[in-house]
């Protein structure tokens, strides 16, 4: 190993560091690097669907429960069966999400 003085009052000196050079990944390492990578991003976007579909969901139910009084008949009913279904289609959402992560890992 090759040394370079750093002081030369006190003779210390410092070792070179071997280097060597990485060879570049294949198109087809990169490619399924890329494909890993775009999958997390998809998993990151289902997530927050899920969470989008949630808050919608609870602003539904809080039209539900304000009463036909307040917003009407038509509205009320619309929010609750909005509701209601948010609910179901985020825990659909949810499960897949879940089957999708497990195939990442």
């Amino acid at each position: 190993m090759k040394t370079h003085p750093i002081d030369s009052w006190t003779g210390v000196t410092r070792a070179e560091p071997e280097l060597t050079l990485v060879p570049a990944a294949t198109p087809a390492v990169r490619a399924r690097e890329l494909f890993q990578q775009a999958r997390i991003v998809a998993l990151e976007q289902l997530t927050a669907l899920q969470v989008s579909l949630g808050q919608a969901r609870d602003l539904a139910q809080v039209v539900a429960d304000g009463g036909s009084e307040l917003y009407g008949p038509g509205p009320q009913d619309l929010a609750r069966r909005l509701a209601n279904e948010l609910s179901e289609r985020q825990k659909t959402l949810q499960a897949l999400t879940e089957r999708r992560a497990e195939l990442l890992h």
